[in-house]
This record gives structure tokens, C-alpha cells and sequence, in this order.
């Protein structure tokens, strides 16, 4: 039994170290990798400078009650002819007006055939040009002078320029109204003729105009 047991210590001593033994004992050992040097940040831009907000607008102020007024210059009721203050004064079928200082100029169609004349200041109404039931194409003074048809009218200065939408003969064409030298005449187309014709005064000629614009010229 000594001797057995003399045999097992001497296999123990003689026993090679396991291998992980061995590559922990022999492995060299491995330098440590050099620290990453820091890497200095970045600066920061620089701050925008602030700008300041656009004042808001100012609100539009409402108007106090009672401030604006819609009010009717020449009293509501039946069609007809009536010259007079606004309360009894009457039109027969509005077609066109245009304004001139403190006067609204009013074509009055409809078989009246007359331009009216409204004083904004005291709604009185009153014929300018015209008379009543006598539609035809006649220039000259404002007594003498007759219109067919009135139609759309626009104002340039102290002259009225007003469609003739007919006439006795069929014909259209645009008039003018001098309200200085109260006179009237035919600014262009053959009042007895209609077509689409363009061309001086005695040449041009208009089938149905329903509208009239100007930049003062």
C-alpha cells in the first residue's frame, strides 16, 4: 500500500497543467490600448440674434351703433312717373345712374324715357332731360332734347354719357348729356341703325351695348 501510494504522488507531480493553466502561465501578456485622446467639442454656433415679433395690426375698430345708415333716398312703392320730395316721388324702371358732386343721375326706362335727377341733400327729384311717353333720339337743348330706351350711364366730368338701348328705328347708340352748356348729342353709333362696326363717330355702329366704363378719356 506504500508503495501505491508512492506511485500516485509521483503520477500527480509528474502530470502536465491543464491546458488553461498552461495558456494563462505562457500567453504574453497584451498591452492595453492606448487611450482614444478626447476629441475637443465642438463649438457652438452662435445664438441667432433674436428677432423681435412684428407688432400685431391694431384691430379695426367697430363702428359705435347708429354711426352707419342705410336709409332710402326716394320712398318704395309702385312704378310710375312722379317728380317731387322723395317721399311721393316716383320711377317708372331704374336702368343705370351715375353720380356727380351732391346729384344722382338716373336713367328712367319703361316708356318714360327720361334722365332723372335725385338732390342727395333732400332726396327731391326732378326730370333733366326728356319727357314722358315721347321716346325718340333728339339732340340739342335740354328742353328740346328727347332719349329712347335710357340705358347704363357713366359720369367724366360734368358730362353724363348714357346708352341709347333703342330707338323709334331699332338702332343703339351712346349719347352725352353736357350738363354745363345743357345740351345733348350723340357721342358715337347710329341711334336708327344697329350692327358691329367699328370706326369713327359717322361710321361705327353698335347691336346691343348693356355696359359702359371709362378711364376718363
Amino acid at each position: 500500500s506504500a508503495s501505491a501510494a508512492s506511485t500516485a504522488a509521483k503520477a500527480t507531480a509528474q502530470a502536465p497543467a491543464s491546458t488553461a493553466a498552461v495558456a494563462t502561465a505562457t500567453a504574453p501578456a497584451v498591452a492595453a490600448a492606448p487611450a482614444t485622446p478626447a476629441v475637443a467639442a465642438t463649438p457652438a454656433a452662435p445664438a441667432a440674434p433674436v428677432v423681435a415679433a412684428a407688432p400685431a395690426a391694431p384691430a379695426i375698430p367697430r363702428p359705435a351703433p347708429g354711426t352707419l345708415m342705410v336709409r332710402t333716398i326716394v320712398a318704395a312703392g309702385d312704378a310710375g312717373y312722379q317728380d317731387g320730395p322723395g317721399e311721393t316721388a316716383r320711377f317708372a324702371s331704374v336702368e343705370g345712374a351715375a353720380l356727380i358732386g351732391t346729384n344722382l343721375y338716373v336713367s328712367d326706362g319703361n316708356g318714360t324715357a327720361v334722365i332723372r335727377r335725385v338732390n342727395l341733400l333732400d332726396g327731391t327729384v326732378s326730370t333733366l332731360v326728356g319727357k314722358q311717353r315721347e321716346g325718340s333720339t333728339v339732340n340739342g337743348s335740354f328742353a328740346e332734347s328727347r332719349i329712347n330706351r335710357p340705358g347704363p350711364m357713366v359720369a367724366v366730368g360734368n358730362t353724363l354719357y348714357v346708352i341709347q338701348l333703342g330707338s323709334e328705328h331699332g338702332g343703339s347708340c351712346i349719347r352725352s348729356i353736357d350738363l354745363g352748356a345743357q345740351r345733348t348729342d350723340t357721342l358715337t353709333g347710329n341711334c336708327d341703325r344697329k350692327g358691329n362696326f367699328d370706326g369713327d363717330k359717322a361710321t361705327a355702329l353698335f347691336a346691343s351695348p348693356r355696359a359702359l366704363a371709362t378711364d376718363g378719356k
